[in-house]
């Protein structure tokens, strides 16, 4: 069985059946729809990227189609876009769609390069955020301190003039 043989849809023969049968009370919709969000996830290991690289997934067509439909699904619709909890797949997908990137995976130097520039971006993303959000929490307090100290000025202005 291969890949994406997970990930096709029944013939429609079979289709009618399908629907309405149940494993564990997860139909087969609900099933597809938990398979592509863990491959997806996937997508965000470079390792992982590798060794579909090196057994030549990505030369297939089918695959191809298969990453543009998931590209086009996950990356688009924010109801799909939601149930990620890893944000580097979605540019994975993107970056996917590019021959030159997927020749890279092969390079052991380029995964290593990939791995420690998302190691950096997770490490330093966090931080940024927290002092972008530090640097908002300081302005909101000074600006109502300016407010009053306007205030007062115009009250005082209103008690002399």
């Amino acid at each position: 069985m291969s890949l994406l043989d997970l990930f096709r849809t029944p013939s429609a023969a079979s289709e009618s059946t399908a629907t309405h049968e149940t494993v564990n009370n997860v139909t087969p919709s609900q099933l597809r729809l938990q398979c592509e969000i863990e491959f997806v996830s996937m997508l965000s290991n470079p390792h992982y990227l590798q060794y579909l690289a090196q057994e030549k997934y990505f030369e297939d067509e089918e695959m191809s189609n298969y990453l543009e439909y998931l590209r086009d699904v996950y990356c688009y619709r924010i109801e799909y876009m939601s149930l990620l909890t890893t944000p580097h797949s979605l540019a994975m997908l993107h970056l996917l769609q590019n021959a030159d990137f997927r020749k890279a995976l092969l390079s052991d130097e380029f995964i290593a390069q990939l791995h420690t520039q998302q190691f950096w971006h997770w490490r330093s993303f966090r931080y940024n955020r927290f002092i972008k959000q530090q640097q908002q929490n300081e302005e909101t307090t000074e600006q109502p301190k300016e407010d009053m100290n306007t205030q007062n000025y115009a009250n005082q202005a209103k008690e002399e003039g």
